[in-house]
C-alpha cells in the first residue's frame, strides 16, 4: 500500500493523509498529515457579548416548599436560555487554523452581557448599547431571599419567613404583589445615615435585620431600588406612580388610610 495511512490531524476529521507516499514522514523533519480538504472551525465565538438569547423562556412547573411548615407554592419556572455559538469560519486546506478571530458571524448581532442580579436574565439590548439602563423580560428571582421587619410575614396570600427564597416569583411581578411598599437594602453610606443626610428615597434602619444582621441596612424607595439594579423599571407608569406614595397605613375612626408622609 503506497498511501500514507495516518489520519488528518484536524480534530474530528476522519480523512486520511493526502500523500500517496507511504514513507513521506521520513523525508522531512516536520510533516503534517493533512487530508487536503477545507475544514469547519469548531471553536467558540470570541466576540464580546452573548451570541444567542432565547427571548421566549422555557417553562416548567415546580413546587416551592417554604420555611413555614404549611407553605407550599406551585409555580411556573421560566428559564432564559443563552448560548455562545461556534465559529462559522472555514480552516483553509493544509492549515491548522484560519486567519482572524473566531466569530459566529462577521459583524453579527450580540446581546449585551449584563445580567439582572435577581433573576439572572441577560439584557436583550445590543452589546455596547448606549442607553443608561439595561432591559430584559425578567424571570423568577432565583438569586434572592426574602427579608422583612418581622421574622414571619405574608406575601401574596402565603406565609413566609425571613430567608425564604424568591424562586417562585417573577422580578416584574414581585412589587405588584406588595402594593405601596419600600425595599430593604444594605446601607451604602453609613456616614450619611448617621448624619441623617441620606436623601428622600432612603431611611436608615436602626434595628438589626436578617440576613447578615450586623451589616447596616436601609429602607429604600421602589424607584431607587430599580435604579440601583441598572435595569429599566419593568412596571407600568401607573404602578410606578402608586409605588411612589407612602406605604404607611394610618388607622382612623372608620377605616385605614395612607399617610402622606415621605421618607
Amino acid at each position: 500500500n503506497t498511501i500514507c495511512p495516518i489520519q488528518c490531524p484536524i480534530p474530528n476529521c476522519k480523512e486520511r493523509c493526502q500523500s500517496d507516499d507511504h514513507f513521506h514522514a521520513f523525508s522531512d523533519l516536520q510533516v503534517n498529515h493533512f487530508c487536503g480538504n477545507e475544514h469547519q472551525c469548531r471553536e467558540l465565538c470570541e466576540d464580546n457579548g452573548i451570541c444567542q438569547v432565547v427571548t421566549k423562556p422555557k417553562e416548567q412547573e415546580e413546587i416551592y416548599e417554604g420555611l413555614v411548615k404549611e407553605t407550599s407554592i406551585t409555580f411556573t419556572k421560566y428559564i432564559q436560555l443563552s448560548e455562545r455559538l461556534k465559529c462559522n469560519k472555514k480552516i483553509p486546506p493544509n492549515e491548522f487554523k484560519h486567519t482572524g478571530k473566531h466569530t459566529h458571524k462577521e459583524n453579527g448581532f450580540h446581546y449585551c452581557d449584563a445580567k439582572c442580579q435577581f433573576c439572572e436574565y441577560y439584557c436583550t439590548l445590543p452589546y455596547g448599547h448606549t442607553l443608561h439602563t439595561h432591559d430584559t423580560g425578567h424571570g423568577i428571582m432565583t438569586q434572592t431571599e426574602f427579608t422583612g421587619e418581622d421574622n414571619v410575614f405574608e406575601y401574596a396570600g402565603y406565609k413566609l419567613r425571613v430567608g425564604d427564597q424568591g424562586t417562585f416569583v417573577l422580578c416584574n411581578l414581585f412589587c405588584k404583589g406588595l402594593g405601596r411598599h419600600r425595599h430593604i437594602d444594605y446601607c451604602q453610606n453609613v456616614i450619611n445615615c448617621k448624619d441623617e443626610n441620606q436623601g428622600r428615597d432612603i431611611q436608615h434602619i436602626n434595628e438589626k435585620v436578617l440576613p447578615n444582621p450586623d451589616k447596616p441596612k436601609d429602607f429604600i424607595s421602589h424607584k431607587l431600588f430599580w435604579k440601583r439594579t441598572g435595569f429599566k423599571d419593568p412596571y407600568s407608569v401607573q404602578d410606578q406612580q402608586e409605588f411612589e406614595k407612602c406605604d404607611y397605613e394610618c388607622p382612623d375612626d372608620e377605616n385605614l388610610s395612607y399617610s402622606n408622609n415621605e421618607f
